[in-house]
């Protein structure tokens, strides 16, 4: 991985923590150090197969069909991620009318 994609990687994993640091300390939630413990080791051990699947993959798969998989592979994510938001939105409405 070239370091201009090391440091990209690295500053979202940053900007990502600090918003779920933030949301928690906003919201007064205290976190216990062994959950904390927890959450940093899953986020560097997926970090770390995520880049090792990548080297793997690297080498196997042409750019343009790796281009095409993390294009499709985010849009399911976001499309998930939008279809939970709506039912949850739905499900509060249809309590707010009760």
């Amino acid at each position: 991985m070239e370091l201009w994609g090391m440091v990209l990687l690295a500053a979202a994993l940053s900007i990502d923590a600090l918003n779920i640091g933030a949301s928690c300390g906003f919201e007064g939630i205290r976190v216990p150090l062994s959950a904390r413990m927890i959450m940093m080791s899953v986020t560097m051990i997926v970090t770390a197969a995520s880049v090792g699947l990548g080297t793997v993959l690297h080498g196997n798969v042409s750019a343009m069909i790796g281009k095409l998989l993390s294009t499709v592979m985010l849009s399911v994510l976001g499309l998930y991620i939008a279809a939970g938001a709506v039912k949850r939105l739905l499900k509060n409405r249809k309590k707010d009318k009760i």
